[in-house]
């Protein structure tokens, strides 16, 4: 699973998304609203997690990026 949070002006961490991903040959582009957050400090977290037994648990995040 992969998870892109947040923490804003010095906050709490929260949760902007969450995506269940299997290996099927494909890419998969996200597109995040991220107007809730103008005018804050934001240092962004990209997380991956298993969903059981992390044995031979492969993945990346490809050209992450912040656009205006």
């Amino acid at each position: 699973m992969f998870q892109l949070n947040y923490v804003a002006d010095g906050g709490a961490e929260q949760n902007l998304g969450s995506w269940t991903q299997t290996y099927d040959g494909k890419w998969e582009s996200l597109d995040v609203d991220l107007s809730s957050l103008d005018g804050k400090s934001v240092q962004f977290i990209l997380k991956v997690l298993n969903n059981g037994n992390s044995q031979d648990d492969l993945a990346f995040w490809l050209a992450p990026r912040v656009v205006r």
